[in-house]
């Protein structure tokens, strides 16, 4: 019998040059963060990442009206769901002070 496909879920808080990726099971534990180029080789590389993982439930992205939007476009183009997630929403839990990195992998996780 085949071994079945974890479900997962990613998360994505996107800048400018790179965007910032986490992945999850479906009990909320993080599996792995990792960086990426914003451009279509990155959103390809984050992709092929997040299905290492698992089967892939739906993607989480910060900025989707602006830095996150061709990864929007690209996700959507490999049949994976996207749910719109709000700055004010993955900011709210912060992290350790003075660590941006820390900040962007935590907020790409939940």
């Amino acid at each position: 019998m085949g071994k079945e496909k974890l479900e997962v879920i990613g998360g994505v808080d996107t800048h400018l040059n790179n965007h910032v990726a986490a992945v999850i099971d479906v009990n909320g534990r993080i599996l792995g963060t990792d960086s990426f180029p914003a451009s279509l080789a990155g959103y390809r590389r984050l992709l092929r990442w997040l299905d290492r993982f698992g089967e892939i439930q739906n993607i989480g992205i910060e900025g989707t009206g602006s830095y996150g939007m061709r990864l929007v476009r690209h996700s959507h183009e490999m049949g994976v769901g996207v749910v719109e997630v709000t700055p004010t929403c993955s900011h709210a839990s912060g992290g350790p002070k003075g660590s941006d990195t820390w900040r962007d992998r935590s907020d790409s996780a939940g």
